[in-house]
């Protein structure tokens, strides 16, 4: 996986544009998008009731395109997007062409974006959203005016965003002129970023912050641990891969009903010392087998358990597998 799939992959942008697609759509909806190995956007789309075969992945890598055709978007297309997209003649409801360059394009590749947002200005739905992101790098920090100046006359912006990913970078929300409901577009944006904001946010504690300090801890957390983790009314598993010195711990979540973190071992939690035997507040810590007590899940895992446990998880991270397959 290259450097800049895992990026994008753990991109809160990435997730926030792809939720905000897949929430406009529909099991009718057709779409055509430029997606990576990892298959996010499309996969999105599908989750939410879109049919695979209404969804073209369009990708330079043979790899890619063999995946899309998998995981049946059978009329994905292999090659970079200005060559390809003149010989797609469909509508289209959502258009996401999610460039890593600059509004220039790429003249070693042939890939010019103002005749792809030409093609797509033509060819997108008149209920339709298109979605095209750019790298603010370079252009003397003109880059965002450069992409706005190339918008066809039929295309009406909507929203524009400001985010860091790879690098610097900016996405642009477009519908046709004459879209009835352009608020409610900038405004289903805005409260899928904010909400996605707000989750890892609270989710993921910034070491800095001051650790909650129990009166009375009752039990020492130990290396290869599983435990559970209160927040927002729900406890969220995990297994405590190592610890530093001030005592935060990397955890390697496990939990499948948060794709986003499933599998992603990144950050430390200032989990401390000691954990409660049982989480009834938010933020609080606790051994997995102290909550599901019936269950036949060991407290501690041996170093040869956690290798082969990993293994499992990074195996099944695509399918979100729970854990209680592995244990049970």
């Amino acid at each position: 996986m290259s450097y800049q799939t895992v990026l994008k992959q753990a991109s809160p942008m990435k997730t926030t544009i792809n939720t905000f697609l897949a929430h406009l759509s529909s099991p009718v909806t057709s779409a055509i998008v430029i997606d990576a190995e990892t298959l996010m956007s499309s996969s999105a789309l599908v989750s939410y009731g879109v049919d695979p075969i209404n969804v073209i992945v369009l990708n330079n890598d043979e790899e890619i395109i063999r995946k899309a055709h998998e995981a049946g978007h059978s009329r994905s297309v292999r090659g970079f997007t200005t060559q390809v997209l003149e010989q797609i003649t469909d509508t289209f409801d959502i258009i996401y062409l999610d460039y890593c360059g600059t509004p220039d394009g790429n003249k070693t590749t042939g890939v010019l974006p103002k005749y792809d947002m030409l093609w797509a200005a033509d060819r997108l739905s008149d209920q339709g959203v298109f979605v095209v992101t750019f790298s603010r790098r370079n252009h003397e920090g003109f880059a965002v005016e450069r992409a706005q100046n190339m918008i066809p006359l039929s295309l009406e912006l909507v929203n524009i965003v400001y985010y860091h990913e790879t690098c610097a970078m900016f996405a642009m929300i477009l519908v046709k002129r004459g879209f009835k409901d352009t608020r409610y577009i900038r405004d289903t944006f805005n409260s899928i970023r904010m909400a996605n904001a707000e989750r890892v946010g609270n989710k993921r504690k910034r070491v800095e912050e001051e650790p909650t300090v129990e009166e009375e801890p009752t039990s020492k957390l130990k290396k290869f641990a599983l435990i559970l983790y209160q927040h927002d009314n729900s406890m969220w598993v995990g297994l405590v891969e190592r610890f530093n010195k001030e005592k935060n711990a990397k955890i390697l979540w496990v939990d499948p009903r948060s794709p986003y973190d499933y599998g992603s071992n990144k950050g430390w939690y200032p989990v401390g010392e000691y954990i409660s035997t049982e989480a009834t507040a938010d933020g609080q810590w606790c051994y997995l087998q102290d909550v599901e007590k019936q269950a036949n899940f060991p407290k501690v895992l041996r170093i040869e358990q956690f290798r082969d446990f990993k293994k499992w998880v990074q195996q099944n991270k695509e399918e979100l597998t729970s854990i209680e397959d592995y244990f049970m």
